[in-house]
Parts: C-alpha cells; sequence; structure tokens
C-alpha cells in the first residue's frame, strides 16, 4: 500500500496536504471542506490505488514483476499527511465515506509497519520520521469514526504466515499502549479478545514468544479498566 521514502521528503509531503487544509478552511463550513478533500482523495487516490492492486494481482499470477509494469503505491509520507489531513478537517455531522474510511485504513495498516521496521532503526535521522508516521496515525485513528475498527477487522490471523504474527502482536501493542486510544481500543474489545484467541491458538507451546507475552501483558493492563474486568483468563 506504502512505500518508503527518505526521510527528507518528509517534512515536503506533511506540510502540503496542512497548506490545502489551511486554504479549504478559508472557503466555507468543515463539512464542505472535509467534502473536497474526500472527493479529491477518492477520485484520484482511492480508484488509483484500486487498478494498481488489481494490476499487482495479474503480475503475480502470470509471474510478472511489478518493476517491469512501472506500478507504484502511495509513499509513506504521502499517506502520513492524507490521515494527517482528514483528521484536521473531519466534521462529526459528514461521516467518510466507505471507499475513503478503507483507502484510510489500508494507510494505516501500512505506516504501522512501517513504524516497526523504524523503530528497529536507531539511526537518528529516522526519529522524526517515526515520530511523524506514528503521530499521524494516531491522529487518524483517534478522531475517524470506524476507522479504528476497520483496521481491526482486517487483521485476520489465518491469513498470515507464521513470520507475519510477531508483527502483528506487536501493532496491537502499540495501540493498546496509547492513551488516546484506549478508549478506542475498549470500544472494540469484542473484536481485539478475537484477534488475541486467534494468536494464542499459534503460541501454545511451552515457552511462549516474548512478542506473544508482550501483548498479554499489554492487553490485560488495558482491559482491567474495562467495566466487566476483563482478563487473560477470558483469553483461553
Amino acid at each position: 500500500m506504502t512505500f518508503k521514502t527518505a526521510g527528507s521528503d518528509l517534512n515536503h509531503c506533511l506540510s502540503r496536504p496542512q497548506e490545502v487544509c489551511h486554504c479549504l478552511e478559508t472557503l466555507g463550513s468543515r463539512s464542505q471542506c472535509f467534502d473536497v478533500l474526500q472527493n479529491g482523495i477518492c477520485k484520484n487516490l482511492v480508484r488509483w490505488c484500486t487498478c494498481v492492486y488489481s494490476l499487482l494481482c495479474v503480475c503475480v499470477c502470470n509471474c510478472v514483476s511489478p518493476s517491469q509494469t512501472g506500478l507504484a503505491v502511495v509513499p509513506d509520507s504521502m499517506a502520513a499527511g492524507l490521515l494527517r489531513a482528514v483528521a484536521r478537517l473531519l466534521d462529526l455531522s459528514f461521516l467518510p465515506s466507505e471507499p475513503l474510511l478503507r483507502f484510510l485504513s489500508r494507510c494505516c495498516l501500512s505506516l504501522l509497519s512501517l513504524l516497526l521496521t523504524l523503530q528497529q532503526d536507531t539511526a537518528s535521522e529516522n526519529n522524526h520520521k517515526r515520530e511523524a508516521v506514528w503521530g499521524a496515525c494516531v491522529a487518524a485513528l483517534s478522531s475517524i469514526p470506524r476507522l479504528l475498527r476497520l483496521v481491526l477487522q482486517s487483521l485476520r490471523v489465518r491469513d498470515l504466515c507464521e513470520e507475519e504474527l510477531p508483527q502483528l502482536a506487536q501493532i496491537l501493542s502499540l495501540l493498546l499502549q496509547h492513551t488516546a486510544l484506549r478508549n478506542h481500543m475498549l470500544a472494540n474489545a469484542t473484536l481485539l479478545q478475537h484477534i488475541i484467541q486467534d494468536l494464542t491458538r499459534y503460541c501454545r507451546g511451552e515457552s511462549k514468544e516474548q512478542w506473544m507475552t508482550d501483548l498479554l501483558y499489554c492487553y490485560s493492563v488495558t482491559m482491567a479498566t474495562h467495566r466487566g474486568n476483563l482478563g487473560l483468563r477470558d483469553i483461553y
């Protein structure tokens, strides 16, 4: 969905959407501003990315390298900028369309995966990008209705290979630990519990992997605030 760009491109790609937001905010009501932004994204990005995805599937099925077709996807810095822009102009009286929500959920998932990669790289030049990517994800997930739920619904454990399970657990741990997302995670407690139950089925050994132990701890701490006092014993 997204591809990694140089950290030097980040400020440029983040500032452009904010400039557009500033211009839109001077034109009319917030709902009108959001409608303009939503239509622009859906007409120029959602349809394009859908076509790209379909062509990528054809490439895979026919053993053709995507690079041979000249195809590309959204730059990670652009995805972060779009998440920031939508969160900024969102009017709760004007709900986002389904195509926009699904596009944003794919952006979020891709950026969260990128974030795990950036966390493993201790280079100082990645610090700013790491903070910007995480900030964009939190801003969108905490303010855009149904976005977090769509992200969680797309986390299908059975569709993942064994190497991808730790990444999924780490993404969930990140979301569970952030204060701004806590109430949203609690609102999706049932869905979250099903995901973790599926993960535990793949981690039944005598010694659990560290990533699973960390996830269960984050889950337990977050759910301790839940009215039903849902805890670890409910997972098994």
